[in-house]
């Protein structure tokens, strides 16, 4: 029974659970923002938002990139060596991979620390940067918060790292509930605390739930086998490796990064619409994530193994078909978020202090960005195809010409659009930085699939125009005979819509021969 909860030896079974735990952390996250807008006014969510940007970028930087791109390929590789009996444990018993992970945990920790100090002690000044056209009382909100929540990014970097291990060994399950308790750390602080103290009473239970990600981690690590010991050995040749790989990874993290602050900024100059972005990127990710970063999650550990054995085909026949399911998932996605978005918003986030403009503002930002949903969808999947083959570089100096497109449009766009003009200029870099990382990684694979890709998306895209068609029949049936000033109204209608246009979608694509479930014949090498 242990080795069936902990221990995940199949890709399948590994995409399941990810799937299923992916699917409830991001349902426990449409409830935290359904929460946080019911409880907190508009304007003070720009408080909330506005404050997690900071801290996001630590984490982002120091961690995030190492952990996803660098750790797990090379972690990967050493278990394979010990494996094979290709290295040796060191004096003291230890495994190498062991060392090496006390070695990158004692690194992360003294990074993290001096990066949080420093940006306590700049926060004034880089908050004056981020947010110019707040008023004063909001500047100084946004401060505390953020130096409140600074403390999150430790808890969250060494948890990632932690979680990168448990990716190695397939332990996916202690994983995947790391984000759920998270969740309702917020959930509890916007329901209980929010109204007494506001958004500070959020932030510390961000800072709680960042601690209980890491905290529930932990215990399965130590069960594989690790004890914690300090290490500091910069010169080491493992560490070294990450560090070269991670870089590259880094500056396109911080590509991304600066495309947000530069949106905040811009953003501040008009009241509640960093809290519509944000509310709205958060529901137009929960596909992304439980379709696309799930499955890319639960695959990446069998492409590094592949990568590093030169297993060339089996590397291109599980990338292929990875990257087929998650067009037959994300493009029917794609037009039911756009043709239902004002329901999604009035469903989720439409009562207490979030009023009818504020939904037609937010439902309109995220039809923009549904457009780029099939691009943020594959990104993950398609850049641990280059990360599992340890280039880090490529997926760089893509994500650096998507940034250099998304703060040239976003500045030209909302100087006419506002808060729409960002949400197009930030489609519009994803949309670019998923067809170029295609287009590069397709050259690396062993089968030419631009006829396979192309023929599905032509019988996709066709039960998409059918399925849309019958929603939107359907809604305005069912519009015009319950009450839709209700919420059981609005619900009824979005339901009825979303399960007639998905069983449409599906008729639609047996009608063409193509079935939700990929037959591995069609894209062996």
């Amino acid at each position: 029974m242990r080795k069936i909860l902990f221990a995940v030896n199949s890709i399948r079974a590994a995409a399941i659970i990810l799937i299923i735990t992916t699917t409830l952390s991001n349902i426990l996250g449409v409830i935290r923002d359904h929460f946080l807008a019911q409880k907190i006014a508009s304007s003070q969510l720009d408080v909330y938002y506005a404050a997690f940007r900071l801290p996001d970028v630590i984490f982002n930087l120091l961690i995030l990139g190492a952990v996803a791109s660098a750790f797990i390929p090379i972690f990967t590789t050493v278990i394979h060596e010990e494996e094979c009996s290709l290295v040796e444990e060191t004096s003291g018993g230890e495994k190498p991979s062991w060392r090496l992970l006390n070695n990158l945990l004692t690194g992360a920790t003294i990074f993290l620390l001096l990066a949080i100090v420093l940006m306590f002690i700049l926060m004034p000044l880089l908050m004056g940067w981020l947010v110019p056209n707040f008023s004063p009382d909001k500047q100084r909100q946004t401060i505390e918060l953020a130096r409140l929540m600074l403390l999150s990014p430790l808890f969250f970097g060494l948890s990632y790292i932690f979680g990168g291990v448990l990716n190695c060994f397939q332990r996916f399950l202690v994983y995947s509930l790391a984000p759920i308790i998270y969740n309702l750390a917020i959930i509890f602080g916007a329901v209980v605390l929010a109204e007494k103290w506001g958004v500070m009473g959020v932030g510390l239970m961000v800072v709680i739930g960042a601690f209980l990600h890491l905290a529930i981690q932990v215990p399965s690590v130590i069960q594989l086998g690790w004890r914690p010991r300090i290490i500091i050995d910069f010169a080491d040749e493992k560490l070294r490796k990450i560090v070269e790989l991670m870089l590259p990874r880094t500056i396109g993290l911080a590509a991304n990064q600066i495309i947000l602050l530069f949106f905040t900024a811009l953003a501040s100059a008009w009241s509640g619409t960093i809290a519509y972005f944000s509310l709205a990127n958060n529901i137009q990710t929960v596909p992304t994530i439980v379709l696309g970063s799930s499955l890319a999650t639960a695959i990446f550990p069998h492409l590094s193994k592949q990568a590093a054995q030169d297993n060339h085909a089996e590397f291109s026949h599980w990338l292929i078909k990875s990257f087929r399911y998650c067009l037959l998932l994300l493009l029917p996605a794609t037009f039911l978020i756009i043709a239902l978005r004002i329901q999604i918003i009035r469903l989720l986030l439409g009562s207490g202090h979030f009023n009818w403009p504020a939904t037609i503002a937010t439902a309109n930002i995220l039809g923009i960005m549904a457009l780029s949903l099939v691009a943020t969808g594959t990104i993950p999947l398609l850049a641990r195809g280059f990360w599992a083959r340890q280039d880090t570089k490529t997926p760089m100096w893509i994500a650096i010409f998507s940034m250099l497109i998304a703060v040239s449009t976003g500045w030209f766009l909302s100087a006419k659009y506002q808060i729409l003009g960002l949400a197009a200029a930030y489609s519009l870099a994803s949309l670019i930085n998923g067809c170029l990382l295609y287009c590069f990684l397709r050259k690396k694979l062993t089968v030419k699939i631009n006829w396979l890709i192309l023929s599905l998306m032509a019988k996709i895209l066709f039960a998409c125009f059918l399925m849309t068609i019958v929603v939107q029949l359907v809604k305005g049936h069912i519009g015009a005979i319950v009450d839709m000033d209700r919420f059981w109204g609005v619900a009824v209608q979005f339901t009825a819509a979303a399960i007639i246009g998905a069983i449409t979608y599906i008729f639609a694509l047996w009608l063409t021969g193509e079935k939700i479930r990929l037959k591995d014949e069609d894209i062996h090498p």
